[in-house]
């Protein structure tokens, strides 16, 4: 992970270019985080296919914002402001959490509408 978080410094520090100004609101900066740090998470091979799940889901937020077409300079700002692995650890949870409470609110949903359809279904003949 810390090779990781050393390498996305790098690559920003040699960029030699300051990310144009973006507005970017409190959410996308946070979402925006998020993208980032469970990029770091994916690189381990047990966290591949859940960190694909989040990544898709923090960039659906910030699209369903309007945010798409600012996303490079966007994670280039956030990028330079995660540099310790704590800051890594810290998002990691706060995103987590996010997922987690998402991923319960749809295990609800689900469930209701198993008893929904059966209640509707007629019953089995004999």
């Amino acid at each position: 992970m810390r090779t990781t978080l050393i390498a996305m410094s790098g690559a920003i520090a040699l960029t030699g270019m300051a990310a144009p100004a973006v507005a970017q609101t409190a959410a996308d900066k946070a979402d925006a985080r998020c993208v980032l740090v469970i990029s770091v998470a994916a690189q381990d091979p047990k966290n591949t296919e859940s960190a694909g799940r989040g990544t898709f889901y923090f960039l659906g937020r910030l699209a369903a914002r309007g945010v798409s077409s600012k996303l490079g300079p966007i994670l280039v700002a956030e990028a330079k402001t995660i540099t310790a692995a704590a800051q890594v650890q810290s998002e990691l949870q706060r995103c987590g959490a996010e997922l987690n409470a998402r991923n319960t609110e749809l295990r609800t949903a689900l469930t209701q509408v198993q008893k929904a359809a059966a209640a509707t279904r007629p019953p089995a003949k004999k």
